[in-house]
């Protein structure tokens, strides 16, 4: 399933919503919400669960917590932001990542492994964190700002509290 599907799926396991506060949410068109749900209804309807409905303008999906971990099993990608963020916790926790291991533990291309890097980089860096390239091929955590120790802290413990959404690639990292 593509990024839009999860993130419509995780926003519904939360709570009910309306078509436009997804638009507004998502940052996306209309259309394409409209295509990413009937695309989840498909995943759901092979499963053989319920479909998502509309409400009173309301998009809602009833599902049992059971159903719903098994949903979130079935779903085997990562968004981009979900790579970038385990990147982040990664590097933090192990003071030191080999990107060309990541991509294939990701199953992601070299560009892609990249971008995310960059951006874990930069937000490194833009909190005055330092990062350094290693002869072995690694780049290493040089220094951590007391924010990143925070902002670490804060991301562990968001795995932890969305335990019941994770997709089966969150679980594994």
């Amino acid at each position: 399933m593509y990024e839009t599907t999860v993130k419509i799926l995780k926003i519904l396991y939360q709570t009910k919503t309306t078509k436009e506060n997804l638009v507004h949410n998502l940052n996306l068109k209309e259309n394409t919400i409209t295509k990413s749900i009937l695309e989840i209804n498909d995943f759901l309807e092979r499963l053989g669960f319920n479909k998502i409905y509309s409400q009173d303008k309301n998009l809602k999906l009833d599902l049992t917590r059971v159903q719903w971990s098994q949903v979130f099993q079935k779903l085997d990608s990562l968004t981009f932001d979900e790579k970038v963020e385990y990147l982040y916790v990664k590097l933090i926790y192990f003071k030191s990542i080999n990107l060309e291991k990541e991509k294939y533990i990701l199953g992601i291309s070299r560009s892609s492994i990249n971008r995310c890097f960059f951006s874990v980089k930069a937000l490194l860096e833009k909190n005055e964190s330092v990062v350094g390239y290693n002869k072995d091929k690694t780049n290493c955590l040089i220094s951590i700002s007391l924010y990143d120790k925070k902002l670490f802290t804060i991301k562990v413990a968001k795995l932890i509290l969305e335990e019941d959404i994770l997709t089966f690639s969150q679980k594994n990292y």
